[in-house]
């Protein structure tokens, strides 16, 4: 995992990277069976794990290692990546989970 090494960019200003959480392999249905979704239907959720924040983000109370909600269609994707990463800017974070 990305969190558990040492990650080697460094965000500037109001920009943080965010490991976007992994999609929805199974959909649940109506009677508790699940169905398998094939690679084309599977939709990357708007969620993920701080990995890094600029020095502006401090004032928003957001911190390494905090879940987060963000905007839909937002970010750039961190190039050199195993993972989905994402640069986003502090306006993108809609909410912090705090159940995580």
């Amino acid at each position: 995992m990305t969190d558990k090494k040492r990650f080697s960019l460094v965000p500037l200003g109001d920009k943080l990277i965010v490991r976007q959480d992994a999609a929805e392999e199974r959909t649940e249905g109506a009677h508790g069976d699940s169905v398998l979704l094939p690679e084309q239907s599977k939709q990357a959720p708007c969620t993920g794990v701080v990995l890094a924040i600029g020095a502006d983000v401090a004032n928003y109370h957001v911190l390494k290692g905090m879940h987060v909600l963000f905007a839909n269609m937002t970010g750039s994707q961190v190039p050199g990546q195993d993972e989905d990463v994402l640069l986003l800017r502090i306006d993108d974070i809609i909410a912090i989970d705090t159940s995580k």
